[in-house]
Formats: C-alpha cells, sequence, structure tokens
C-alpha cells in the first residue's frame, strides 16, 4: 500500500515538472532569439515583365497581377553603403485593372533581393491612369517608399499595348519602376532560408 502510494506521489510530482517547465527549457535550449532583420534605404531602378491574368483588356475586371523584374540600387544596405547594387524584385497582387486604370484591390506581397545579400520584404499597392501609375511600399517590419511606374519604357515596343484594342487583351507588357525611393528605411525580418 505505501509503495503504492508513493508511486503516485511521484508520478504527480514527475507530471507536474514535465508540464510546469516550457519545451526550448526541457530541451536544453533558451529563449528563441530575435529574428534578424534587414534594413534599405536608397533608391532603386528596375524593369521587367507585369504578367496579367486574365489578359488586360478595355474592360474593367479583377486581374491577378506579377511582376519580376531586375536593376540596381543606391544606398545604404544594412547601414552599408552600397552603389549600382544588381537587385531582382518579385511581385504580386490583385488589381480591379484595364488597359485604362488600375488598382490593387488590397496589399500585395513583394521582395527586393540584392545579389549576393539579403532580400527586403514588403507589402504594396498602386493606381495606375493609363500608361503611368504611383506605387507605394511598406516594409514587413517597418518603413515605406514610393516609386512611379511607367509602360512606357527606352525597351517598349511600338505594338505593346495593341491587345487593349484588338480584342486579344494584353497577357504581359514591360515596366519599369525609376525611381523607387525610400521615404523612411523598408525594414523586414530575414526570410527562411530554402
Amino acid at each position: 500500500m505505501r509503495f503504492g502510494r508513493s508511486a503516485l506521489i511521484l508520478a504527480a510530482v514527475v507530471l507536474t515538472t514535465v508540464v510546469a517547465v516550457p519545451p526550448a527549457q526541457a530541451k536544453g535550449g533558451g529563449p528563441d532569439k530575435p529574428s534578424r532583420t534587414h534594413s534599405w534605404d536608397g533608391n532603386c531602378s528596375v524593369e521587367g515583365l507585369v504578367h496579367f491574368d486574365p489578359p488586360a483588356t478595355v474592360f474593367q475586371q479583377l486581374l491577378a497581377v506579377t511582376y519580376d523584374a531586375t536593376g540596381t540600387c543606391t544606398g545604404q544596405l544594412d547601414g552599408q553603403a552600397v552603389s549600382s547594387a544588381p537587385v531582382t524584385m518579385h511581385n504580386f497582387v490583385y488589381s480591379s485593372g484595364s488597359c485604362l486604370y488600375a488598382q490593387t484591390t488590397g496589399p500585395g506581397d513583394g521582395v527586393l533581393t540584392f545579389q549576393d545579400g539579403p532580400s527586403i520584404s514588403y507589402t504594396f499597392e498602386f493606381t495606375y491612369v493609363g500608361t503611368d501609375g504611383v506605387q507605394t511600399f511598406r516594409g514587413k517590419q517597418s518603413g515605406s517608399a514610393i516609386g512611379h511606374g511607367s509602360f512606357l519604357t527606352p525597351n517598349s515596343s511600338p505594338d505593346a499595348a495593341a491587345g487593349c484594342y484588338n480584342g486579344e487583351g494584353v497577357s504581359e507588357i514591360l515596366m519599369d519602376i525609376s525611381p523607387l525611393v525610400t521615404q523612411t528605411p523598408l525594414v523586414s525580418p530575414s526570410r527562411p532560408a530554402h
């Protein structure tokens, strides 16, 4: 009888200890370290293809918009000066759009990746009238930037927008964002390694 009661008390003590100790401490680890952040403060110029799904026409409709671009940035990356640093940009958002007018339906997600360096993730929105528009960016943690987007780039084809009026629609078109200028540094957490 005494052995059974002692075993029961011992089991209750062990169970209480296991429940009371947080998993990180139970495994010998300490509290989680704060995640590292990256920051960008400066200006960029990028150019790439915008993809519309479905193709953009003269009629307003919901569009899935993807933008993949390359370019350069000059300014302060994580507090270090960089000049004409090669970058890639990837953006995705939904917009109420046509060949005449487009506005995002809510913030989209994007990432600016420095060659051999960190990535700055952000949300963004835009409004376009005709060929030009304004894009606003917000760092995932803090900061803001503004950019001028245009479908009239030095590399644009004269008939790039023909699908707007011949009924085929425009599924992709060249666009540049220049300049893209930070108002306050864009700050975002490190992206997880893949």
